[in-house]
């Protein structure tokens, strides 16, 4: 929290699931409102996030054998 009192929560539960499945994926910058609980707007921020899935060459490597 930084001094000015305002928290960001940004959910990307849905943003990882979907990266996980198409490996990879990525929400272009958009501007959100800071609003503190009591409803006092504190600002604007711009958010963008891109997800990779990255797999390790050990996994790989050991899950190569097969059933």
């Amino acid at each position: 929290m930084g001094s000015s009192g305002c928290r960001i929560r940004i959910y990307v539960e849905d943003l990882l699931a979907q990266g996980v499945e198409n490996e990879g994926a990525k929400l272009e910058t958009l501007k959100y409102r800071v609003v503190r609980p009591n409803q006092y707007y504190c600002g604007e921020i711009d958010v963008g996030i891109n997800s990779t899935t990255k797999v390790e060459e050990d996994f790989v490597e050991e899950n190569k054998g097969g059933d």
